[in-house]
């Protein structure tokens, strides 16, 4: 093998790693925003789908929660307090999906997949993002949910290689469907 071909393998996988930790970071990079103040905030219960294990986020973590499958299907939440001085500025349900919409697809080059209306277990109305992009021979989809109320914005997010979220939809569905604001 030449020092081409050694250096064009090493860049593409070099290159699928930072997409693959791309889908790992999720919301990070998709509002820009930081979040580190922000974990433990107005907490929400997500229940452990079995085939999940949850990780321990340090208090330090932009997450309240996160779980993975063996195969690396990630599930995470996190609660952003919303308004002057606060996390993240004021906006409405609308505003935040236009903004992921837009962060998505212009600095992350993932295509909206579709979009529905969900509700949380305890009946606060949110709306699930669903997101994919193709790098190299794989499919990554990247789905978010956000709840806005008052003063927090909630976010619940999973993703992975199309394949592998597949084998885990309805846990993941259960999950988001359990997915309880604490009032």
């Amino acid at each position: 093998m030449n020092t081409t071909s050694v250096t064009s393998t090493f860049v593409m996988h070099s290159q699928r790693f930072a997409a693959w930790q791309g889908v790992r970071l999720l919301v990070a990079g998709a509002l820009a925003f930081s979040f580190s103040a922000a974990a433990g905030c107005a907490p929400a219960i997500m229940q452990t789908p079995a085939s999940m294990v949850e990780l321990d986020e340090s208090r330090y973590s932009a997450y309240a929660y996160r779980a993975t499958t063996p195969d690396g299907v990630v599930l995470a939440t996190r609660t952003l307090r919303q308004g002057a001085d606060r996390d993240i500025p004021e906006g409405s349900l609308e505003f935040w999906a236009d903004a992921l919409r837009l962060r998505m697809r212009t600095a992350s080059s993932y295509a909206l997949l579709s979009e529905e209306e969900v509700r949380s277990a305890n009946g606060s109305p949110g709306l699930l993002l669903r997101f994919g992009r193709d790098l190299g021979d794989r499919t990554y989809v990247y789905n978010i949910a956000i709840f806005a109320g008052d003063r927090f914005l909630h976010v619940v997010e999973f993703g992975g290689p199309e394949d592998l979220v597949a084998n885990h939809e309805g846990d993941l569905d259960q999950a988001l469907a359990g997915y309880r604001i604490r009032r």
